[in-house]
């Protein structure tokens, strides 16, 4: 059966992992008439997890149009099918969009990223490109913040792109010269890309920053669906600071050495290792922008740089974890050789810049 997008931005029983003004978790009895019409199990497994609106709620209530919509005693329903799982893909690209997917599994991932892209130009976007999030189960731990109330002036393009979560310092992406992108900019999802041991993203944002910058390239990496790495290409017209930022509802905690942070969310843990503390350090603030306490993980250059080559691991951190996890970066023979603990990530230099090109991973105990 074709498959229900909202169940892949959409993952386990409580996240919403979409990129919008109203980033909720789709629930609305439609779905059910989707899947009668369609005769798509699909959409009516997601509808039959969502726990109903109150009765007292504004709009139709839920009970009646399920009563109208839910077919039953039918073939194909899901209670009909022992066992009954959807076919969802754990990598999903939606290139007109520029939205991407990569998790461990579906339904109900452990792990997963949602990668954006496309275009600034709508009448309600984001200075988003480039920008990740990641969750572990039911906890988002890299966020999305979504939209506040509206307010009067919240579609006036120049009074927008001053609401902190409508800027790109307000999302998991990258500032050049301490300043973000601009509407009206179209990028690009490129990929996935796979291989043994990976399945990849590039992300394309060149040309769609305040201060001009030719080159904004970041690739995601899944590692053997263990972990991620982002590798960020970042060329300026001019010399000028380069910074990454990661936002979350957690705690984020510098390790004892400095050279990578542990972001912790009810329970759950990610380190975020960048591979080259010379060219980034860290820091962990509490931004004012936003309408309610968030905490904001900036990985910023010392000084301006003509251009940055940056990977970052995104690592998931088990209780039993003793150890912290090693990144290091080296170029070697025309190749970017990247080390996550016994792992190497490869990318390989063509003319459009960085390609990844093969993983290898260390035996595992």
């Amino acid at each position: 059966s074709d498959v229900c997008s909202s169940d892949l931005f959409n993952p386990g029983t409580k996240l919403s992992a979409s990129f919008s003004d109203s980033s909720g978790r789709a629930a609305d009895p439609i779905f059910y008439f989707l899947g009668r019409e369609y005769q798509n199990p699909d959409f009516v497994w997601f509808q039959d997890r969502v726990t109903p609106r109150s009765v007292t709620s504004e709009g139709w209530p839920d009970e009646a149009l399920t009563l109208v919509w839910r077919a039953v005693d039918e073939a194909w329903v899901p209670e009909a099918r022992p066992s009954f799982l959807p076919a969802i893909p754990a990598t999903a690209s939606f290139p007109s969009i520029g939205w991407g997917m990569l998790a461990s599994g579906q339904p109900d991932p452990s792990l997963f990223l949602a990668f954006k892209n496309g275009s600034t130009g709508a009448n309600h976007s984001h200075l988003d490109l480039n920008h990740v999030t990641v969750g572990m189960g039911d906890n988002m731990v890299l966020i999305d913040l979504g939209s506040r109330p509206y307010t009067a002036d919240y579609f006036n393009a120049t009074a927008r792109a001053k609401y902190y979560e409508i800027s790109t310092a307000g999302h998991n992406s990258v500032l050049v010269g301490g300043r973000g992108q601009l509407f009206g900019k179209d990028g690009s999802l490129q990929g996935p890309f796979e291989g043994d041991h990976f399945t990849a993203f590039v992300g394309v944002a060149n040309g769609s920053y305040e201060v001009s910058t030719p080159r904004a390239r970041r690739h995601v990496v899944f590692v053997d669906r263990r972990y991620y790495l982002l590798l960020d290409e970042v060329v300026p017209a001019a010399a000028a600071p380069i910074e990454l930022r990661f936002h979350s509802y957690g705690t984020i905690a510098p390790w004892p050495q400095k050279n990578g942070w542990t972001v912790t969310q009810s329970g759950s843990a990610l380190d975020v290792v960048p591979a080259s503390t010379s060219l980034v350090s860290g820091s962990v603030e509490s931004p004012s922008g936003w309408i309610r306490p968030v905490n904001l993980l900036r990985l910023a250059g010392p000084q301006s740089v003509g251009s940055l080559t940056l990977a970052t691991a995104i690592i998931p951190r088990t209780t039993s974890a003793a150890a912290y996890p090693q990144v290091s970066q080296e170029v070697r023979g025309g190749d970017l050789r990247v080390r996550v603990d016994g792992d190497e990530i490869v990318f390989r230099q063509t003319a459009d810049g960085w390609l990844i090109s093969s993983v290898t991973v260390a035996p595992r105990l």
